[in-house]
């Protein structure tokens, strides 16, 4: 069994699409990069920097218990709406509390996207004898570890070769950040008054940092805050306001017809 915290491979830019013996093209989903580990009695999964995220993806945790123990897989989590792959959707889901997480699971479920096996149960197969001719691709192990699982949980498609990806990039188009009609600053009320002098803010600000020194008008003036987003320690409370941009928050509630409500609730 796998005795440390799995890393995801992570990708390299370069200006110019490799080729050569060996090279295979996977497609980028749009989503968050995660490794899932199916441990004896429980399911793990870690964010591409090692941290846990078991709670802000339970939903795939729960689909993950129907892997045998010892799998762990590498992919990626994402939230189809519409027909398509809503990024906005998924960052809104990593960088909510536990509490909402969970409510937005209930409301748009999240899918798995495996893209590699980096530890299976079984022993590995033996190595095809040598052939004349070049050699193909094996099927996508995910196969191997997901027959018949459930819909959460999904494998991509066989890659394309060089010709193929080189298509596939070219044929991809650039679309304008559009205005997203009907979006405006007025529809997000700012912070909520709590009690006394003290709004929605400040109360978060306490709550979830330490050595918080506050005020006479409640303000943080001191403390540091852990980003449960990437990781890191922060000690300037100005620098932790907004993990979604208020456009990508407004993007993810008006097919709905909801209004987000960042600043309101210490929910959301």
């Amino acid at each position: 069994m796998l005795d440390c915290i799995p890393l995801a491979a992570l990708a390299q830019a370069v200006p110019v699409l490799p080729e050569g013996p060996g090279w295979w093209y996977e497609p980028k989903c749009d989503g968050h990069r995660t490794v899932l580990r199916r441990a004896d009695e429980t399911v793990v999964l870690y964010a591409r920097s090692g941290r846990v995220v078991t709670q802000h993806w339970m939903d795939l945790a729960v689909a993950g218990m129907t892997l045998r123990p010892g799998t762990v897989l590498d992919g990626g989590a994402v939230i189809w709406r519409d027909g398509r792959l809503d990024f906005a959707a998924a960052q809104s889901r990593a960088a909510s509390s536990v509490t909402r997480a969970r409510a937005l699971a209930a409301r748009h479920p999240a899918s798995y996207i495996c893209w590699d096996v980096l530890q299976h149960p079984d022993p590995p197969p033996a190595p095809p004898p040598p052939q004349p001719a070049p050699p193909t691709r094996p099927p996508n192990p995910a196969r191997q570890a997901l027959p018949g699982q459930a819909p959460s949980l999904r494998e991509l498609p066989e890659p394309p070769d060089a010709v193929k990806a080189r298509e596939l990039l070219t044929g991809l188009v650039v679309a304008d950040e559009d205005d997203v009609p009907g979006c405006s600053r007025s529809m997000f009320p700012h912070w909520v008054t709590q009690y006394g002098t003290c709004d929605i803010r400040d109360v978060v600000l306490q709550r979830d940092g330490r050595d918080v020194v506050r005020d006479d008008q409640c303000r943080a003036v001191s403390g540091t805050w852990y980003s449960e987003y990437d990781g890191l320690t922060i000690a300037s409370a100005s620098g932790i306001d907004h993990v979604v941009l208020l456009k990508e928050a407004w993007r993810s509630g008006r097919p709905s017809g909801r209004r987000p409500g960042g600043a309101r609730s210490p929910t959301t």
